[in-house]
């Protein structure tokens, strides 16, 4: 069973919609950090009487087993814009295809008009990538919020996500799964 629904706000929520659709889930039952990149949702495990926490997680694993499913693939064609004006000339290539854009410091004031851009050009969707230290925090961070910020507003248009390194998580894969997987 693929993902069809993204669930993101109130816990309370969430677990209604967990309860109707288990399937839409992607999650990591263990304890302390997932392995790897967190590219799912992680309960995390903690009991105070250490036998009982191994026997609680056996538990959750089994109980979400049955609806263990892989996440949809992000789309096949990659198109890596640097810049406004590199997008621009290839803006015909951007509809339908996930559009990457390393964050540079030179780009870094311009990421919110250039996600914009790429979603204007009918995109599946945006991936930002950016490790956190180069270019360093001051540079960067601001224009990354303001990007991730001004995609946030219009939410029906093509999801945009932020990952440290450029390849392509199961988040987007989810994001994508909840609209509908196809550019809009």
């Amino acid at each position: 069973m693929s993902p069809s629904v993204l669930v993101t706000g109130s816990l309370a929520r969430a677990g209604r919609r967990a309860a109707r659709r288990p399937g839409d889930l992607v999650v990591w039952v263990g304890s302390g950090r997932p392995p790897g990149p967190a590219e799912f949702a992680a309960i995390d495990v903690r009991v105070a009487r250490g036998a009982l926490g191994p026997r609680l997680r056996r538990a959750l694993r089994s109980a979400l087993a049955p609806h263990q499913g892989p996440a949809p693939p992000p789309p096949a064609r990659r198109l890596v814009a640097g810049s406004r004006r590199a997008l621009a000339r290839r803006a015909g290539e951007a509809a339908g295809a996930l559009v990457v854009v390393r964050v540079t410091a030179r780009n870094a004031r311009h990421l919110a008009a250039l996600v914009g851009a790429a979603r204007d050009a009918g995109c599946a969707a945006v991936q930002l990538v950016w490790d956190g230290r180069s270019p360093p925090p001051e540079l960067a961070e601001a224009g990354v919020f303001a990007a991730l910020e001004a995609a946030r507003a219009a939410p029906g248009r093509a999801p945009v996500v932020l990952t440290p390194s450029g390849r392509a998580t199961a988040a987007l894969g989810l994001a994508l799964a909840a609209r509908g997987g196809g550019p809009r």
